[in-house]
């Protein structure tokens, strides 16, 4: 064993638990990418998942009869049907069709969510329907639930989406209410025999021009000159419009601050800010109006988990740092036992608390802040950063903000380093100043090898498609800009290819989001390339009488190997609809051989180099002193450079005696 080195490799990748609650389907899915990732073979893959297993499927795991087989890939296939059978059993899609069968629209109820409830039944009773049968089936059943008016004026609309079917059915519904106030609106199924009877015989087009004549006529007359009494024209308690009572009010208005169902703009919360202090009892506090006075100070705040600079509002008299809902999504955060209260009383649950490596002014540091939905500003800097760091805010210096300089130290999330060279001080500055050419500047600054491709070689000719995965809607945007992003840097390019892989985003530790494409279907007609990884025992073993160690991570590894030519078609993929048809250009995450194509370029850049060891895209620097170390990163990093490879900076550790590998 080397001194001051760990046997265990730190960034092999685990699986999550197979509880109840995860999608069986994701599960399976990044199980695999990791068992590629980690170099596992097929009979270690049978082994290793069921040590995943909880509930439902540890269950049946434990009654199946062939859990005391060998491990193989037979044995692999047959442990995937049963988690899929397990969760999918066939008295669920009978109910579920039943549901879906025998669902109406109820008075009172939203469109949105009663479209919502179909789809989920649908997709339970058949998973292998298709985006669009499944949007057709639904768009029928909820023409068919809808009064028989309504569905008819929404049926003069042709080639319209189903987003806007539900739109148009939420404005028609709400009309047939205002104009029409004494009389309910009943589904189709629940309306009496003679009036559904009344149904079968079709509607003349004259008649139903009449009808939309009438209903445009109504909206044309402004909300307070409608036959409406005295108590209807009071605003409504729950969304703020004055066209209804509380107790009718249906939630479908759209906030035009916000963007949210449920309020009208002259009552969003938004308009309404966390200025608070602090009252008697310990967790509680009280939050009153800012003025509009213009003597505020502003200052701006590095956030070191996001990476970027946000605004935000130094406030005396807040007793806690708050920070926006909006700015820390994507990052995990703790419950909160603070309670926060408008200046009416009105309490609001805080979404919880996070820890933040920050910067502000001349103060490095990490606290916790927070976390609140819909706050004016980004963040706001309280009495407890104030008072701690005692700060001095300027009134006669446009409201500068300072901190006393003894209060000033690091943030416990930047990597410590143990500088031993006594030549310089600043190591990394020296080194990425002699090779420029290795340090990466951004998210899409990759690298890009002139040492290799990758290329992929088939057992069959017959193209794979497999049908997009459904995209969580507010997932769509973050969707689009990956891919945005990825066409740009030309990660990516447009592709006419008969083959097409499915992708999902996968989250990161730092709340972001990777793109990963499902290649499991293309990965079991590729011929396997065996070239070994190295083993962890192999690489301690190299690394005896060494005390001084160096790790580089490159940049989006996989992504600096080009992809053969000949190749890019095959590694098409399909966000979704309406979102393209793609190709790589690079080496994409997920194929069978990545990693055995990465590892012999690795071994080909630090051939003949006994100073170092690449273990897929980590890379350990090892020397017996610290003037031998200077001698063999350079050696490295100048390796690099001429193969056109780059690293992550912020990922890499310089001079250190210990590292874990």
């Amino acid at each position: 064993m080397v001194p001051g080195v760990e046997g265990k490799r730190s960034r092999e990748l685990k699986p999550d638990l197979l509880t109840k609650e995860i999608n069986h389907e994701k599960w399976l899915f990044l199980f695999e990418q990791i068992a590629h990732d980690n170099g596992w073979d097929e009979p270690r893959q049978a082994s290793i998942m069921p040590i995943y297993f909880r509930d439902d499927i540890l269950d049946a795991y434990m009654v199946w009869p062939s859990k005391n087989e060998a491990s193989s890939g037979s044995k692999l296939k047959k442990i995937k049907d049963l988690i899929i059978k397990t969760r999918i059993p066939d008295d669920l899609i009978s109910s579920s069709f039943l549901k879906f069968q025998s669902s109406t629209l109820m008075p009172g109820q939203d469109v949105g969510q009663y479209v919502k409830s179909l789809k989920e039944w649908l997709r339970k009773a058949r998973p292998e329907i298709s985006d669009k049968d499944c949007i057709f089936f639904v768009e029928q059943k909820l023409l068919s639930s809808l009064p028989p008016q309504i569905a008819s004026l929404i049926r003069l609309f042709p080639n319209i989406s189903l987003d806007e079917m539900i739109q148009k059915s939420r404005q028609l519904l709400a009309d047939s209410k205002l104009s029409t106030p004494s009389t309910q609106i009943l589904s189709v199924n629940e309306m009496p025999i003679q009036n559904q009877e009344k149904l079968k015989e079709p509607f003349t087009l004259e008649g139903l021009k009449q009808e939309l004549d009438e209903l445009k006529s109504i909206m044309a007359i402004p909300v307070e000159k409608r036959n409406l009494s005295r108590q209807d024209r009071l605003p409504c308690k729950k969304c703020g419009l004055r066209s209804h009572e509380t107790k009718d009010c249906w939630g479908t208005v759209v906030c035009n601050k916000c963007k949210r169902t449920g309020h009208a703009a002259s009552i969003c919360r938004s308009n309404r800010n966390f200025y608070i202090s602090k009252s008697g009892f310990c967790n509680r506090y009280y939050s009153f109006s800012i003025s509009n006075s213009n003597n505020k100070c502003f200052s701006y705040l590095y956030v070191k988990n996001l990476e970027q600079k946000i605004c935000c509002l130094v406030d005396t008299g807040a007793c806690v740092s708050l920070i926006n809902e909006n700015v820390v999504f994507g990052l995990k955060y703790y419950p909160s036992n603070i309670t926060l209260a408008y200046a009416d009383g009105e309490p609001v649950k805080p979404a919880g608390e996070i820890r933040l490596g920050i910067r502000i002014e001349n103060l490095t540091t990490d606290w916790t802040f927070v976390v609140v939905n819909n706050l004016m500003y980004d963040a706001i800097i309280g009495q407890d950063i104030l008072q701690e760091y005692k700060a001095i805010i300027d009134f006669e210096n446009n409201f500068k903000l300072k901190f006393a300089e003894n209060f000033i130290k690091p943030c416990d999330l930047i990597n410590t380093i143990n500088m031993c060279h006594p030549s310089y001080d600043n190591i990394e500055e020296y080194l990425f100043s002699k090779y420029p050419g290795v340090k990466s500047n951004g998210f899409m600054d990759n690298g890009l090898t002139n040492l290799t491709s990758h290329t992929i070689k088939l057992t069959s000719n017959k193209a794979i498609k497999v049908k997009p995965y459904r995209i969580s809607i507010h997932l769509a945007d973050v969707m689009e800009k990956q891919i945005s992003e990825m066409l740009s840097s030309k990660v990516i390019r447009p592709s006419n290819s008969p083959y097409a892989s499915p992708c999902i985003l996968v989250a990161k530790k730092g709340g972001d989001h990777r793109l990963c494409v499902d290649f499991r279907k293309l990965n079991e007609i590729t011929i396997r390339d065996e070239y070994p990884l190295p083993s962890i025992d192999w690489i301690i073993d190299n690394m005896h009488g060494a005390r001084y160690f160096t790790t580089l991570d490159l940049k989006s590894g996989y992504w600096q190997v080009p992809m053969n030519e000949d190749s890019k078609y095959l590694t098409a993929f399909s966000p979704g609809p309406g979102l393209g048809h793609y190709e790589f250009n690079v080496m994409p995450f997920g194929l069978t051989n990545a990693p055995s194509t990465f590892q012999r370029l690795m071994d080909a850049v630090l051939k003949d180099l006994n100073c170092a060891i690449a273990y897929l895209d980590d890379v350990v620097i090892f020397s017996p002193n610290s003037e031998q170390h200077l001698k063999d990163i350079e050696a490295v990093l100048n390796r690099f450079e001429n193969h056109g490879l780059k690293i992550n900076q912020r990922k890499c550790k310089f001079f250190a005696q210990e590292i874990e590998y």
